[in-house]
């Protein structure tokens, strides 16, 4: 049986090893906690085969080592030696070799003990070519729709480019060769590679002309350079009518190729781009209901911006096509790129049309799920709401709303929904504590009609109002509803003590869903979401229950409370964000980096800088007594508790008499209180310098700093003061100018220990 990709990046199965795999399961439901081997009779002398992340494998005999082999494909993700490295195929004792051997590398074990790795988290078919083709096809695409559009198509970003982080280092080539055919009545192709240089600036330049290239190693290309991304071919215009790449990417029309010239055959272990000219619904799309695959191979390669080209019921009609298809990622973004590409003037035909389509509307609220696109973009259903948000706000619906939907914070929600003859029907309930469901309001509204979306706390105050689509809100209350019933199941509920049963849910039409996310991350899928990755990360280690107790209330809160941060932003998760900050400095908890760095983001104010070792680098040199770092200056202060307390609340120094610092832990240990040990910016010495005084106009503090200004009283308003105190000069910070440049440079601060006397 052929294989494909074998030795490449094994992330699709040849089209005989898929219709086999479509032929078991038509016939059979397969296991979610099952891995199936094919014994298939051997039609091109190699082992086996078997997907990385894939349930399927295919070997050629009942040999134990060859399906230990394949499965570690499957279930690990395991990769062959040989795949990109030094070693040659076969000659390593490696499991993951062709040989007989049964060894598994570091780098083997490592990614068998990595948690990420989950059993049964099995990858799609579909999912595995995204990263390949499609995605590289996206970027060329938003190129040439920059240039056929005049330049008033958005082009690629800096986002567009986190695909090839996966795949190689900055500022070094792209492994595989992507194969792009051109076609017109004939065809040829083009192999092209990528350079990335992140570091550079982006460049579209007017006209695109092709340059050479002669990386070291390799022979001559031909470039064409877009600054951050940089396309290399070896491909010329000879034999093809003077067309080029550098034609095709500015959006030449493409010149028909001489009958005579023949088409080069595509090498099997590259990944073949077809780009199309046009799409058209009449020339054959939709023509029984579906899409094919290689009608969906069409639409996914052509132009972007050329999807504007199509009528509402014809869009309407593509999507309904594609959801049938499935919900795996690809489909998902195409759905996403016909919405994005209505043109100006269709927006009210495109919704009332939609309106009428009741089946279609819960469709897409329920199909396009959390899974990330381009590695890293905005989720696919945050994507949906802000297309139809984009779509809606251009049309007079918006204008006027007559109803509103209240959500109140920090109740457990368990919204019952439905679409029905072109309406939403609102059935909005609360779970409280010992109190359990009760129905707040029932309201209707047509699928599109504006509703105004008002969060309110405890008390009934509102907190923020938005106007938005009632087809959003269906939405928005269906993810509020998955979230809330998987956070239960899960065991986060567990930290607001809600006491009410699985039996009080039963009849609610969103529990499957709830059900179904559960089992995802049983079968080992990761949640998707940021903030579950941090509770996990820090539940592990946590050092304080109050902290760890605070921490688990947020993460709850964000899960379950939080829409969508296009829509709103809750203020009682800041509040909670505030509080687990508190109560981390008052504890002297240092949060992980990760951690701090989103608490922070959502808390919108600074944690405290205190850190477990100040993270200086090597030594450079010193200024007077203090010294100098790679990462920063080097001050001790010793302090009341009182002082160190307000001190970890805001990051600051309070205010003495004079405010001394001295360079050396040895000086500050001679005082009661609370020794601290600071990190502060580089060059904050010298700007204490320009304000600075040398106290009693002493020869030797002028020897070390010999810009001071003659000594002034009094000082503590407007200058710092550098005095000779035990063989050392100290510099006072005094209450004003020099002690506000301290305070706004320091970068992190430790706890050395506390001095009785």
């Amino acid at each position: 049986m052929p294989t494909e990709n074998e030795f490449g990046d094994l992330s699709t199965y040849s089209p005989e090893q898929n219709a086999v795999i479509a032929k078991f399961t038509t016939n059979r439901k397969p296991k979610e906690n099952t891995y199936y081997i094919f014994l298939v009779n051997d039609g091109t002398g190699n082992h086996g085969y078997m997907r990385l992340g894939g349930q399927y494998g295919f070997v050629y005999s009942t040999n134990a080592r060859t399906i230990a082999h394949e499965l570690g494909h499957g279930i690990f993700k395991l990769e062959h030696p040989f795949k990109g490295k030094n070693a040659d195929k076969g000659k390593t004792s490696a499991l993951m070799d062709y040989n007989d051997g049964q060894d598994f590398f570091y780098r083997d074990w490592k990614q068998i003990n990595d948690p990420k790795v989950k059993l049964y988290a099995f990858q799609g078919q579909k999912e595995g070519e995204y990263k390949g083709k499609w995605l590289v096809s996206k970027i060329l695409q938003q190129i040439r729709c920059y240039y056929l559009s005049e330049k008033n198509y958005k082009p690629i970003s800096d986002s567009d480019l986190k695909y090839f982080d996966d795949l190689l280092p900055n500022d070094s080539f792209e492994s595989r060769v992507y194969q792009v055919s051109l076609r017109g009545r004939s065809s040829y192709k083009v192999s092209v590679k990528f350079l990335i240089s992140k570091n550079r600036k982006w460049n579209f330049p007017k006209e695109i002309i092709g340059g050479t290239a002669t990386p070291p190693g390799m022979g001559a290309f031909t470039q064409y350079d877009f600054g951050k991304l940089q396309i290399l071919t070896t491909h010329t215009s000879a034999g093809t009518d003077n067309y080029s790449f550098a034609d095709y990417l500015s959006g030449e029309p493409l010149s028909q190729v001489a009958s005579n010239q023949q088409s080069s055959v595509l090498d099997s272990s590259k990944d073949d781009i077809v780009y199309l000219e046009e799409v058209s619904v009449t020339g054959g799309y939709l023509e029984d209901g579906k899409i094919d695959d290689t009608e969906f191979e069409q639409l996914k390669n052509s132009a972007i911006c050329g999807l504007a080209h199509f009528t509402p019921q014809e869009r309407i009609g593509l999507i309904k096509a594609l959801i049938k298809r499935s919900s795996r990622e690809a489909e998902e973004d195409l759905i996403l790129d016909i919405l994005h590409n209505i043109p100006e003037g269709q927006e009210k035909e495109f919704l009332t049309k939609l309106s009428t389509e009741d089946k279609l509307l819960a469709d897409l609220a329920y199909s396009l799920d959390d899974s990330s696109i381009f590695g890293g973009r905005e989720d696919n259903r945050k994507r949906l709401i802000n297309e139809i948000l984009r779509i809606w706000g251009r049309t007079p619906f918006k204008e006027e709303a007559k109803q509103d939907i209240v959500v109140k914070k920090g109740k457990f929600d368990a919204h019952i929904l439905k679409i029905e003859k072109g309406k939403i029907y609102f059935d909005l309930q609360y779970a409280t504590p010992k109190v359990g469901l009760t129905t707040d309001k029932t309201l209707s509204a047509a699928a599109f009609e504006a509703l105004d979306y008002i969060v309110v706390d405890k008390d009934n105050l509102k907190l923020e109002n938005k106007r938005i689509p009632a087809f959003v809100a269906y939405i928005l209350l269906n993810q509020r509803n998955s979230d809330a019933f998987f956070n239960y199941l899960s065991g986060y509920i567990d930290t607001y003590s809600f006491v009410i049963g699985l039996n009080s849910l039963k009849g609610i039409q969103e529990v499957p869903q709830a059900y179904r996310k559960l089992k995802t991350v049983i079968g080992g899928v990761e949640v998707g979401s940021a903030t579950a990755d941090i509770f996990l990360t820090y539940s592990e280690g946590c050092e304080n229950e109050e902290v760890c107790q605070k921490l688990r209330q947020l993460i709850f809160a964000i899960n379950a409370i939080t829409l969508s941060a296009d829509i709103y932003t809750s203020r009682e998760i800041q509040q909670l964000a505030q509080e687990t900050l508190e109560s981390a400095n008052r504890n002297r908890i240092t949060l992980p980096n990760n951690i701090a760095e989103e608490v922070t983001r959502i808390a919108g104010k600074s944690i405290s800088k205190l850190v477990e070792k100040l993270n200086l680098g090597k030594f450079i040199k010193k200024i007077g007594d203090y010294e100098v770092y790679e990462n920063g200056e080097v001050f001790y202060r010793t302090m009341s508790k009182e002082h160190y307390d307000e001190l970890l609340r805001t990051n600051k120094i309070r205010a003495t008499g004079e405010t001394t610092t001295s360079p050396n832990m040895a000086f500050s240990e001679g005082y009661e209180g609370i020794l601290v040990q600071f990190k502060v910016k580089r060059g904050t010495i010298e700007k204490l310098e320009n304000i600075g005084i040398a106290s009693g106009n002493h020869p030797d503090i002028l020897e070390l700093h010999a810009t001071l200004k003659k000594d002034i009283s009094p000082w503590n308003e407007k200058y710092a003061r550098f005095k000779l105190e035990k063989g050392q000069v100290n510099i006072a910070l005094g209450k004003g100018e020099a002690l506000k440049i301290f305070n706004d440079n320091i970068l992190e601060f430790k706890f050395v220990k506390e001095i009785k006397k």
